[in-house]
């Protein structure tokens, strides 16, 4: 395997992992220790729909336009409901993407709050209705059409892996998987206490039980979604006819600002990325079929390195501060969001979190993938899988790479007519 050494860049813990809890939009940080179940309130009420036979799976394949009618009422009124009180500048603070959940044909709607205390609320429609299920905190990662998501999160102790489904009643609490850190007079005790549905079990059980639901090669994290206006312009039609338009309209508001350029950058099966390079940060925009995507900005730093692929997206790596631990992260642009994959190489830790020798007295590696423990060769596989591509260089270490086309904003103009 080909080991990358970079330093860690500014962009990877803009966008770290993001997370979710089921319910009636309870807005908070659910992750504290003092009666952390108490929130919890499933959205599957175990009543079954009078319109949905026993016999009968919901009916969610309901017309192009009518689910795109749906969601765009709920933005508009339902959503203001649950949050207009609790945040009033949510249509411009918060994110909004797709992902596809369960096997049909129609999205769910993510709706982040891009803070961890106010998390995510996440829509799906079942029989023309919307059903929603709040997130606690930011993190989770779903298998795409595979019907699993799991709110993976935790704070100051107590963590915890949440596993949904999609019924056909909404939202419903597969699994109820808890741990948290003992404490003692003096700190922690190095001690944990990990619950599967509220029975005790030990680690290796809550791991065998939690990582059964979705293999770590299938995860896909999602970090950030498109703004409200791009969002409700596709869903009512009213989106750019191109990526010409749409970019023409990003270079134009953004033309004034000085020194930044701008560079279309060929993806295959899509239309063009446009990276925007404002002096020490840039940002990667897409455009797919009236919805338009602006990525957050990353910083450079010394040794940064930006990576395209043709086929996927950005590819970003990084290093932590030593130089045994080495972080890859796959990013991709998709349904007016940006999802991730990882893959960590790291020194193993003890309880108190000291390094694990082994018996030539040096440091035990662990490696993940999407957080799960995986073997080397599996490891190995993940990463040869998606760097096995050929890819260009985009941007690294301060520099511009001399043969993307970096434009001002007339001549990138001139050059989307």
């Amino acid at each position: 395997m080909r080991r990358k050494s970079f330093l860690a860049i500014t962009l990877a813990s803009i966008l770290a992992m993001t997370g979710c809890i089921g319910g009636d939009a309870i807005i908070g940080d659910k992750g504290n220790n003092d009666n952390q179940n108490a929130n919890i309130v499933v959205v599957d009420d175990g009543k079954e729909d009078p319109e949905t036979p026993d016999n009968q799976t919901p009916d969610t394949e309901v017309e192009d336009v009518a689910w795109k009618d749906i969601y765009s009422d709920y933005l508009k009124n339902g959503v203001t409901e649950l949050i207009g009180d609790y945040d009033t500048n949510w249509r411009d603070e918060w994110s909004f993407g797709f992902i596809y959940l369960n096997d049909d044909d129609i999205p769910e709607l993510v709706v982040s709050s891009g803070y961890e205390a106010a998390g995510n609320i996440i829509l799906t429609i079942i029989n023309g209705e919307v059903k929603y299920m709040n997130t606690a905190r930011l993190a989770f990662y779903y298998e795409e059409k595979g019907n699993l998501l799991v709110n993976s999160e935790g704070h100051m102790g107590y963590y915890y892996d949440y596993v949904y489904s999609i019924s056909d009643t909404g939202f419903k609490l597969e699994c109820e998987g808890e741990y948290e850190d003992e404490y003692g007079p003096d700190g922690p005790t190095g001690v944990t206490k990990y619950t599967i549905d509220q029975k005790e079990v030990t680690k290796s059980e809550y791991y065998t039980e939690i990582d059964s639901y979705i293999p770590g090669e299938k995860r896909i994290s999602w970090n950030k979604g498109c703004s409200y206006k791009a969002m409700l312009d596709y869903l009512e039609g009213n989106g750019p006819k191109d990526y010409k338009e749409a970019y023409k309209s990003i270079i134009n508001r953004r033309a004034s600002e000085a020194g930044i350029m701008f560079s279309l950058v060929e993806v295959t099966g899509r239309d063009p990325l446009l990276l925007v390079v404002d002096n020490d940060k840039s940002s990667l925009c897409a455009y797919e079929d009236g919805l338009v995507f602006e990525g957050p900005e990353g910083y450079f730093s010394d040794g940064q390195i930006i990576l395209m692929y043709p086929s996927i997206g950005v590819l970003m790596n990084s290093t932590s501060y030593s130089d045994q631990d080495f972080y890859t992260t796959f990013y991709e642009i998709k349904d007016g969001s940006l999802v991730a994959q990882y893959a960590y190489e790291e020194v193993e830790t003890d309880a108190k979190y000291e390094p694990v020798l082994g018996q030539d007295g040096k440091p035990v590696m662990e490696y993940k993938i999407n957080g799960m423990k995986v073997s080397y060769e599996e490891y190995s596989k993940f990463i040869v899988k998606n760097d096995g591509i050929f890819f260009e260089e985009v941007v690294s270490a301060n520099s511009r790479v001399t043969y993307m086309e970096y434009l001002t904003p007339s001549e990138m103009l001139d050059k989307l007519k």
